[in-house]
């Protein structure tokens, strides 16, 4: 079955510390996430999920910790999506979660995996195994 949808409506996000919120997020992406680099280096992040509550609230939160996102809404596959594309915003939330101390690997080794040297404004970054 697929229960992020099934499920969709009794998802919520629960009051948090950021560090908690972080791995919060980490879990939820590890889930329903993805990151991907385009043709041209661009590095973005997007969640996909039924809860339009709770996505806006996880948008709400990413604001406050001065991370751009965005929801959509894909009215033809009935989905929400957050995307964090800006290049400060995505660095900022890997940057985060490479203090997270639990994540699933597969998904934690993609986001450190990123070839940060054809990012412009990456230059700097360490990956961390």
């Amino acid at each position: 079955p697929r229960k992020s949808y099934e499920n969709a409506n009794k998802s919520f996000m629960p009051p948090m510390e950021d560090d908690l919120f972080i791995s919060y997020l980490l879990g939820v992406l590890d889930g329903d996430g993805t990151v991907q680099t385009d043709k041209n280096g661009h590095i973005r992040i997007d969640l996909v999920g039924k809860n339009e509550t709770l996505f806006y609230d996880i948008v709400d939160r990413l604001s406050k910790l001065n991370i751009n996102s965005k929801v959509y809404y894909r009215k033809d596959k009935d989905y929400y999506m957050i995307r964090i594309s800006d290049k400060p915003s995505v660095s900022a939330l890997i940057t985060r979660f490479s203090k997270c101390p639990m994540c699933l690997e597969r998904k934690f080794k993609k986001y450190f995996d990123i070839d940060w040297s054809n990012v412009p404004g990456h230059d700097t970054r360490k990956k961390n195994k």
